[in-house]
């Protein structure tokens, strides 16, 4: 095997498992055309080329957006045709990327528009007084409790695991030392910032991160072994949807582990102090509560298994005052006390839950 060849060997390996998002045929290749090789398998500029409606989808500086062109931004595609122009017209592309079916275009994408600028502004420090809320002692602490569920819950073997929102990768990077973890999110400069970190750290060849939509996930059925939604569910629009595509690209056996915001009794003590000191701005989609009774209603007829608990008894603000080693402990020590008392083990702020799928 050549060198080059060796180091596309990644990247080669994910992209049959990948469909086209703008006609949504699963018989459609994606033709990868690589205009220059990136570390660890991965290409650093190229294209994916749609073989059925000719739609394309950029790779520069390692970042592939893979969404429809609706969701493009015109100006950043515009430079990258001017960019790559000679390359595209080589591989007789030389306009912008067209939108597919005319049913699929005239789609309304507001609601992924909304979240992308939302967490575009959080990427650029432009939510003034709110800095990344993912580095916070307490999101770091919750994450820990909620990747040591997860790994245990996976076993020794190395697996393929999809990320939906993967954000700034807070729940990618911890499972990503055991496994092979494919990422993305619907917010380009948070992916943009997730790479960074990703070849900073040198944790390529067991990651793969890029822009696409929670709406649609363009991959083959039965794809991953495992699907983690570390609190993207509720920015979505339509977590039902979202819930029932992601046990079709699951293989059999394989688990859907999730982590959401619960519809709790004690929901209003956490309303009123996010009111009185906010730690972050909230942009949720259509159901920005979730509870274990709505998802069973959106497993309905599918054939699976679902485990469930809750977590975190204790309000954010406290866990922020312990530091970061203090908080991690005091998350998991009082989620371990509550989830021994009847009437209170079921009303913990977060939902965990694992869907899985039987044969």
């Amino acid at each position: 095997m050549s060198r080059i060849a060796a180091r596309r060997r990644m990247l080669k390996s994910l992209q049959p498992k990948l469909c086209c998002p703008t006609c949504r045929r699963p018989d459609a290749g994606l033709a990868l055309h690589v205009f220059a090789d990136g570390v660890d398998g991965h290409a650093r500029d190229g294209v994916l080329a749609c073989e059925r409606c000719r739609a394309w989808y950029p790779i520069e500086n390692y970042v592939l957006e893979l969404v429809p062109s609706t969701l493009f931004d015109p100006a950043t595609v515009s430079e990258f045709s001017t960019k790559f122009g000679r390359e595209l017209r080589a591989l007789g592309i030389d306009q912008l990327p067209p939108l597919g079916d005319a049913a699929l275009a005239g789609k309304g994408y507001d609601d992924q528009i909304k979240q992308r600028i939302h967490f575009d502004h959080y990427a650029e420090g432009a939510h003034s007084g709110f800095s990344d809320y993912t580095t916070s002692p307490f999101i770091r602490a919750a994450g820990h409790r909620y990747a040591q569920l997860w790994l245990a819950a996976l076993g020794p073997a190395s697996r393929w695991i999809l990320d939906v929102g993967c954000g700034t990768g807070i729940s990618s990077f911890p499972i990503a030392e055991r496994h092979t973890v494919i990422g993305f999110d619907i917010s380009k400069r948070t992916i943009e910032k997730v790479v960074e970190k990703a070849l900073t750290e040198n944790k390529m060849a067991r990651t793969t991160f890029f822009v696409g939509d929670g709406g649609y996930l363009a991959f083959k059925p039965g794809s991953f072994d495992h699907v983690q939604t570390f609190g993207s569910l509720h920015h979505l629009p339509d977590p039902r949807q979202a819930v029932r595509q992601i046990q079709q690209v699951l293989t059999t056996g394989g688990s859907h582990f999730a982590v959401e915001n619960n519809q709790t009794v004690f929901r209003g003590i956490f309303d009123l102090m996010m009111k009185i000191y906010p730690l972050w701005i909230e942009e949720a989609g259509a159901e920005p509560l979730i509870s274990r009774s709505m998802v069973e209603e959106w497993c309905r007829g599918l054939p699976v298994e679902i485990l469930s608990q809750t977590s975190i008894f204790l309000p954010p603000h406290l866990f922020n005052l312990l530091g970061a080693d203090l908080a991690r402990r005091a998350v998991d020590l009082s989620d371990r006390f509550f989830s021994l008392i009847p009437g209170i083990r079921a009303h913990g702020g977060q939902l965990v839950f694992e869907i899985k799928k039987l044969g």
